[in-house]
């Protein structure tokens, strides 16, 4: 019955055993709660890194020369790994209203975060900035081409995940997007243009726009 109540229940109810320092007793019992809270949200805070991660993974990136690309990438209608990481964003969200649906963290200052916000937090940022720095690190095996792809999916990202990452992973996304533009513009194409200019170019943004709001649904 004691799992059903609140604290200051069952400080009440078990008042007669503690010489009237009942006082005590609830400001130890709320710390106690507290911080095996923070504890555990925090040990399932670390594993959401760790799925997000190995989400959020590019795959093979071909060096390949304009009007070229990857024939699997193009036959599919969401870019692997952009579809990957916002499984693993719905799946986090799935996990935390499961079990906590809107509470919130009992952290002084907090400010009424619930959980589920400071999960989609870490979701959020684990996937951009693990594609801004995997994206970074093979700059030079980048076409071109690629890198203006890239960079359209970067501003994507922002775009559809701008509610929940820190301003930290923002600057991150966006200046690695300036990188990708920037190796777009060596390749003589013009900027913009990565996904294509006829009717496969308006296909190609549609299916991002489809992948948007399939994720906001879910």
């Amino acid at each position: 019955d004691a799992l059903n109540t609140t604290i200051v229940d069952v400080v009440r109810e078990v008042s007669y055993l503690t010489n009237d320092q009942s006082d005590s007793l609830d400001t130890n019992l709320s710390a106690l709660i507290s911080t095996l809270e923070t504890e555990v949200f925090d040990a399932f805070l670390d594993s959401v890194k760790r799925n997000v991660a190995s989400c959020a993974k590019l795959g093979l990136i071909e060096s390949t020369a304009p009007g070229g690309g990857n024939k699997q990438d193009e036959a599919m209608p969401f870019p692997p790994y952009l579809a990957a990481s916002f499984l693993s964003i719905v799946r986090c969200r799935a996990q935390v209203e499961r079990a906590l649906r809107t509470a919130t963290l009992r952290r002084p200052d907090s400010e009424k975060v619930t959980y589920q916000f400071l999960a989609l937090r870490t979701a959020s940022d684990g996937v951009v900035e693990n594609i801004c720095l995997e994206l970074r690190s093979k700059l030079n095996l980048i076409s071109p081409h690629k890198a203006d792809v890239f960079a359209i999916h970067m501003q994507f990202l922002i775009n559809t995940l701008k509610k929940y990452l820190s301003d930290e992973v923002v600057s991150l996304a966006s200046d690695t997007r300036r990188m990708m533009l920037s190796k777009a513009g060596t390749g003589g194409r013009g900027i913009g243009k990565g996904m294509g200019n006829g009717p496969e170019g308006l296909t190609a943004l549609e299916n991002l726009e489809r992948l948007g709001r399939v994720y906001v649904l879910c």
